[in-house]
């Protein structure tokens, strides 16, 4: 039986997106962002293509490393 790949949800792609976004006016590559925020650059780059679902723990990380809040995460991510 082949197993299928489900495509990521809109809204985890917008927030991929998001986070790329925020990346790029850093002028960091995934693997200098995935440092400073301790994480593993394979997790990072899978937040950003949407293949990786994130865990509501690394929301404060991912917004403090970016210097904004939480909430500002989400700006312009539509659902």
């Amino acid at each position: 039986m082949k197993k299928t790949v489900k495509e990521p949800s809109e809204f985890r792609q917008n927030f991929g997106d998001r986070l790329r976004r925020l990346r790029a006016g850093t002028g960091q590559t995934q693997e200098e962002c995935a440092a400073a925020l301790g994480v593993d650059r394979s997790y990072y780059a899978g937040l950003e293509t949407a293949a990786r679902n994130t865990k509501i723990d690394m929301l404060p990380i991912l917004a403090k490393g970016f210097g904004i809040t939480v909430s500002e995460l989400f700006k312009g991510v539509e659902y």
